[in-house]
């Protein structure tokens, strides 16, 4: 009997200190760290002194210092880091933010299957409407932010062509460009800040270095041309 007492003792002893401590709290797994990332399933979440962050609202916008990046913790996927993903964000007056792969948020140029992008080097504010970047005049959708790819656009009388939103034919000398669309060939003038040359006779380096001429509507001359009451003939195929 003295066995069964020294047992039943012990016992409630330990009952006792269990009901004085508490039971181990469940709320965070015990490999989760205090601060930072913990994947689950594959997918990684944030944590702020032991609690998961995003969760609420919308979610939470976090920097970590660890890659010096910026991340979005997706409350729609129960605080979640989202990856290739855009976002809307409140913070710098609102604005629509990117983030690729990793969950880092895009800065600088972006190019998807949609088109080009260009996102603030600071803020990662998506940039949209008419803009200069390095110097460069670019121009991106209103609404949709992608860059306005092959493409005219005129302003104060004068056309300049864009790719992936940015002005063509700024270096060197300029550039030789297609547009299907009117199924010919035009000359971007350096001298006149990319500008579509009209009536001029330009020197081209393409096809081993030859002399072609552009009309009044920036077409590249081909065939037999008189200019000044002087005839000419130009190449049927590359219009030297």
């Amino acid at each position: 009997m003295k066995n069964r007492d020294v047992i039943s003792a012990a016992v409630g002893i330990a009952a006792a200190f269990v009901l004085c401590m508490g039971a181990p709290s469940m709320s965070v797994k015990a490999d989760t760290p205090l601060n930072g990332w913990y994947e689950e399933n594959g997918a990684k979440y944030w944590y702020e002194n032991g609690v998961r962050q995003g969760t609420e609202g919308r979610g939470k916008e976090i920097y970590d210092p660890g890659s010096d990046a910026w991340y979005w913790l997706d409350a729609a996927d129960n605080g979640k880091m989202a990856v290739s993903k855009d976002v809307y964000q409140e913070s710098n007056g609102g604005k629509w933010v990117r983030y690729d792969e990793n969950g880092h948020m895009i800065k600088g140029w972006n190019t998807n299957d949609n088109g080009t992008y260009y996102f603030d080097l600071t803020t990662g504010a998506m940039y949209k409407g008419k803009v200069i970047i390095d110097g460069v005049s670019c121009v991106f959708d209103d609404n949709t932010g992608i860059g306005v790819d092959c493409k005219w656009l005129e302003f104060d009388g004068v056309k300049y062509w864009y790719e992936g939103g940015r002005r063509q034919g700024l270096e060197g000398r300029g550039k030789e460009i297609f547009d299907p669309a009117s199924n010919a060939w035009y000359w971007l003038d350096a001298i006149d800040g990319g500008k579509m040359a009209v009536n001029k006779d330009v020197y081209q380096e393409s096809d081993g270095g030859k002399w072609v001429r552009y009309d009044a509507n920036g077409h590249m001359v081909k065939g037999e041309n008189c200019k000044d009451n002087a005839w000419y003939r130009f190449d049927e195929v590359t219009g030297a």
